[in-house]
């Protein structure tokens, strides 16, 4: 009996399956088989498959997207045709049998045992203003995600110190942007706020990584640039 196979997309190290033998009577008769598959559509819509085989073992991988599983699950098909005969010239046809298994995909993105996040060094992450009125400007490295289509989320998870400036939260282009003026001087006090964001694999919080941005306002009044007396005339 053919036994259906469940793998895991982006799973590398080889796993397999080995059909078992058709019976023929009597035993000692010649078995030969042939071997048709249904293939899989990719994320660009060719033909692809997570199969390959040497002689009767099958061996599953599949790393390229998600196409297998998303948006709907795919299956691929094998199927085995077994034939028997006779060695020398035949008075009757050859006995032909055939039997299938399924191939299925897990997902890996599901799971924090299948998918990580690895934390990948921002290139700038410091910056020192003196409420100068310009936009500060962060621009996020991705992080290492494994697999590489799994889709992660970026929040800003806290800023220190608290209850001071909000989170701010990365724009479309991957980057954070904070403007302090003249107009803020009286609220934000000078110092130095720590903005952390958390990446993880979206739905997985367990796979969560952070980096951080620290922005340091620098006191403009102290000392002021300069003071200049009025001077008085008669």
């Amino acid at each position: 009996m053919l036994v259906n196979q469940v793998y895991t997309l982006a799973d590398m190290s080889g796993p397999s399956y080995t059909h078992p033998q058709f019976t023929v009577v009597p035993n000692y008769c010649p078995l030969t088989y042939t071997y048709t598959e249904t293939p899989l559509t990719d994320a660009n819509g060719n033909s692809d498959t997570a199969i390959s085989r040497t002689d009767e073992t099958f061996t599953f991988t599949y790393n390229k997207d998600d196409a297998p599983v998303n948006p709907i699950a795919q299956t691929q098909t094998v199927t085995i045709t077994a034939v028997s005969g006779s060695l020398y010239p035949q008075s009757f046809p050859s006995k032909t049998d055939s039997g299938s298994f399924d191939l299925n995909f897990l997902n890996p993105c599901l799971s924090d045992a299948t998918a990580s996040v690895s934390v990948t060094t921002q290139i700038v992450n410091q910056f020192t203003d003196k409420y100068s009125g310009n936009d500060i400007t962060f621009t996020y490295t991705p992080f290492t995600v494994s697999p590489n289509f799994c889709q992660t989320t970026i929040s800003c998870a806290s800023v220190q110190p608290s209850g001071i400036l909000p989170c701010v939260e990365l724009d479309e282009n991957d980057q954070a942007v904070w403007n302090f003026g003249d107009s803020d001087y009286d609220n934000v006090a000078p110092g130095t706020y720590v903005f952390t964001y958390n990446v993880g694999i979206e739905g997985l919080p367990a796979t969560n990584e952070q980096f951080t941005v620290t922005v340091t306002l620098v006191d403009p009044c102290d000392p002021p640039v300069s003071l200049t007396p009025i001077v008085l005339t008669d």
